[in-house]
């Protein structure tokens, strides 16, 4: 494990990852001693390794046990089938696993905001597929996904149902006090209803002194640079 100083102390340093080296040399040259060469079709990840630390204790980066889960998976799938199907398998599984993950945090009661991201992620790589999809892993997404848009739907309604309140009816001395007889103003609603709507003429727009708006514009040019 890496070490750092802290308060005039060595102490391991937690946050860091393991020095690489124990893969990149002592592991490789005990390889090439006691191996041999192999020839393999190599697996190419994209990793997006980003790692998120902001006023923490322990930075949040991507699982390196779900990367290497993910590699063994397209490595097995790679000594079964042909290569042009391999990625085919592949993605389908993956599409399999992540619908029957969302079934299950639907089962659950996930929060919300975990069940739409996961609703989102699986119709993702459902769009990206396309033809590609199998027709069982097509019903399982689709069925995912409507489980979670259920649970969201009901999750919302109870919140809805939780704010909603009924306004107390009025007393019956208020009933009258809600009715305007405007008596003195029938005579002018009266005219108002009867008078004809005409378009006013409109003239068109002539700049008067052309002069004074550069001169206003010049000004508030200088004070905008100054």
């Amino acid at each position: 494990m890496p070490k750092t100083v802290k308060a005039g102390s060595v102490v391991l340093e937690e946050r860091d990852t393991i020095h690489p080296g124990f893969v990149t040399e002592n592991f490789m040259n005990i390889l090439e001693a006691v191996g041999g060469p192999a020839e393999i079709h190599p697996i190419q990840k994209h990793l997006r390794d980003d790692i998120v630390w902001h006023s923490s204790r322990i930075p949040w980066r991507r699982s390196s046990f779900w990367l290497v889960l993910k590699i063994a998976l397209q490595s097995a799938l790679k000594f079964r089938f042909p290569d042009d199907l391999t990625h085919r398998h592949y993605k389908n599984f993956m599409l399999f696993l992540l619908s029957k993950l969302t079934d299950l945090a639907t089962e659950r009661s996930a929060t919300p905001d975990i069940l739409t991201i996961m609703r989102a992620k699986v119709g993702r790589r459902s769009y990206k597929m396309g033809d590609a999809m199998m027709t069982f892993v097509s019903q399982a997404a689709l069925k995912a996904v409507r489980a979670a848009g259920a649970s969201l739907k009901s999750s919302w309604q109870n919140i809805q149902d939780e704010e909603t309140f009924l306004l107390p009816s009025l007393h019956r001395s208020a009933l009258g006090e809600t009715i305007l007889s405007l008596s003195n103003s029938k005579k002018y609603l009266k005219s108002a209803m009867l008078r004809s709507i005409e378009c006013p003429e409109t003239e068109s727009f002539k700049l008067q002194s052309p002069a004074r708006m550069r001169t206003t514009c010049l000004i508030l040019w200088q004070m905008e640079v100054v």
